[in-house]
């Protein structure tokens, strides 16, 4: 099957952390940022309202700890 991009769409690409139970010291996005085609960058800053979800209100994306 052969899907063909519409005028204007993006793609999202997901990066997870490569420690577990660890710490966020920072996320410096800048060298994603700097790859031809990347748009933009999305962290717990872009959730409009409440980063938390669901009924045992986990993060959606990690601010202190992965």
């Amino acid at each position: 099957m052969t899907v063909f991009a519409a005028v204007g769409e993006l793609y999202v690409a997901l990066v997870t952390s490569l420690k577990a139970n660890a710490e966020v010291v920072n996320v410096d996005a800048s060298p994603a940022l700097a790859m031809p085609g990347v748009v933009g960058f999305l962290d717990h800053n872009c959730v409009p309202g409440s980063n938390l979800t669901g009924h045992l209100k986990v993060e959606l994306f990690a601010t202190t700890q992965v």
